[in-house]
């Protein structure tokens, strides 16, 4: 069984997040944002993780807590998953820029395109996606592929090296298609390894 660390950056939609990674047979940790990075730390040295999660949240990247420490601690090590704000983090903490896309997109169904790459081979070339954000990458990140679009927006990004995809839609949200089979592409991607 996976076991998933879920940073909770403090959004609704975090719960959401869990049940759908309960729903794929994942065990579950949440861990709220302001706890010290630490004891984070020292908890995933003494945990079997197969993968961690940084869920969407209120305001920038920058104030997310522990989320950008913690992924350049273990980047490479752990797959992760960064939605919406978790990808937007992704994007300050390897060199990439976000900032205001003009148009603002809050419960918002549009559709998506994936581009031609290992990840999106077994999902549709198309699908609705929710939105929920002002906040778009304007600079990709070193290191990171674009590998799905919305209105000429990265709606998707992958660094295979550091383990790491970014989704800026919501897949834990009813307007989303197929967003269960993106979770379970996430979790088969990089193989069911878990980290002693």
């Amino acid at each position: 069984m996976n076991h998933i660390l879920l940073i909770n950056n403090k959004d609704s939609f975090v719960f959401n997040l869990k049940a759908e990674f309960e729903r794929l047979g994942c065990n579950v940790t949440v861990v709220a944002n302001d706890v010290n990075v630490h004891h984070v730390v020292t908890w995933l040295r003494t945990t079997s993780v197969s993968a961690i999660v940084y869920s969407p949240g209120p305001g920038r990247p920058e104030q997310s807590g522990l989320t950008l420490a913690l992924m350049r601690q273990f980047a490479g090590t752990y797959p992760m998953l960064g939605v919406c704000l978790g990808m937007q983090a992704m994007a300050v903490n390897f060199g990439g820029l976000v900032g205001a896309s003009g148009m603002p997109m809050h419960g918002k169904s549009t559709p998506m395109v994936w581009r031609a790459h290992p990840f999106s081979k077994p999902l549709p070339k198309e699908m609705r996606v929710a939105r929920y954000h002002s906040l778009v990458i304007s600079r990709m990140p070193q290191g990171f592929l674009e590998i799905a679009e919305s209105d000429g927006y990265p709606m998707a990004i992958i660094d295979e090296r550091r383990k790491m995809l970014g989704l800026q839609f919501h897949p834990e949200s009813i307007l989303t298609e197929q967003g269960t089979a993106v979770l379970q592409q996430f979790l088969r991607f990089w193989g069911e390894t878990s980290h002693e």
